[in-house]
């Protein structure tokens, strides 16, 4: 290509853009934007969204190339699959992909044009429902839904413990929104994935551990007391230990600090003004005490997991410090 037609083909695409971006003979219909045309709801939001990607993609594309992009041999075309890779392990948003695959979709027609496209976005939202809580939102997605999953392939009855984790997640690396994961897994595989029960959304954690745990704690009881069914069998389900760092453990047991002086969670003895504890044997905590709220100041609160007798031993044996706290404390120790 010499200089004159790259010169004429750099205009002609100047142009174009300019007519794209100033078009001034288009005329708005009063009628869009009324508030009636205005969706109310996430979900019309999302509907509306996929709706108008699909329909805009089949109507400014030539049927030869609808075919071809709905094709398998889209799914593995070598660029889309990069830039799929690419974008999931550079964490691209949105907003910069976008204008990316917009232009490379001038050059190669059967790239997508939409992040949501390429990245393979759920057009549907994920099962479960939405609470409104003191401090944010909460997404439950059960238990019994989150087994019958991973057990699909169940033949015959079974017994599986499970291990659950709770603990603080910043979304960003500045700024104070936050999830809030109740995580589990089965013991008894350990090469399967954990899988997210429900998920708290907010600038901070949940101002109220009941609220939190409350969906919880109703499905645990009806699990741990009747079992499930799953493909025809029965599957008994124990609890066999919840897994927080120190802050996280306090907060579900609604107990005070690890750093306290009436914070150990194992005994009754009480720390000095450097915040530490005498060493040698102490009264240690009694699960029908604790549950009956009789240790004054160790107690912050009422924990919601007490009302579910078949945590065995709420104060200690049920809850577990988890692996990366404990190396970090004898990192500096």
């Amino acid at each position: 290509m010499n200089s004159a037609t790259n010169k004429a083909f750099i205009r002609s695409g100047t142009s174009r853009r300019r007519q794209l971006k100033y078009n001034k003979g288009v005329k708005i219909d009063q009628s869009c934007v009324s508030s009636d045309a205005i969706p109310t709801t996430f979900e019309t939001i999302y509907e509306d969204l996929s709706d108008e990607d699909s329909s805009r993609s089949d109507e400014d594309a030539p049927q030869e190339l609808v075919e071809l992009f709905n094709s398998e041999n889209c799914e593995e075309c070598p660029t889309t699959l990069f830039l799929r890779k690419w974008a999931v392990e550079e964490k691209v948003p949105h907003a910069t992909l976008k204008p990316l695959l917009r232009y490379l979709a001038t050059i190669l027609p059967t790239v997508p044009r939409d992040p949501r496209t390429i990245l393979r976005t759920p057009r549907s939202i994920p099962p479960g429902k939405i609470y409104n809580i003191e401090g944010g939102q909460y997404w439950h997605h059960s238990i019994e839904r989150c087994l019958s999953l991973q057990l699909a392939d169940l033949r015959a009855p079974r017994a599986i413990s499970l291990n659950l984790n709770m603990d603080g997640l910043p979304i960003y690396a500045n700024g104070r929104k936050q999830f809030w994961p109740i995580l589990g897994k089965i013991r008894e595989e350990p090469k399967w994935r954990p899988f997210a029960i429900g998920i708290f959304y907010g600038h901070s954690k949940p101002k109220r551990v009941e609220e939190y745990l409350e969906y919880l704690v109703k499905e645990l009881k009806l699990i741990l007391e009747q079992g499930m069914t799953i493909n025809g069998f029965r599957v008994t389900v124990t609890i066999r230990v919840i897994i927080c760092d120190s802050p996280a453990r306090a907060f579900i047991k609604g107990c005070i600090g690890f750093n306290a002086f009436h914070g150990c969670p194992k005994c009754t003895t009480v720390g000095n003004r450097r915040g530490t504890y005498r060493v040698g044997e102490c009264p240690a905590r009694s699960d029908t005490m604790y549950r009956s709220f009789q240790y004054g100041e160790h107690h912050q609160r009422s924990t919601v997991l007490a009302l579910c007798t078949h945590f065995r031993r709420i104060h200690l044996k049920i809850f577990c410090i988890s692996s990366k706290e404990l190396c970090d404390l004898a990192i500096s120790l």
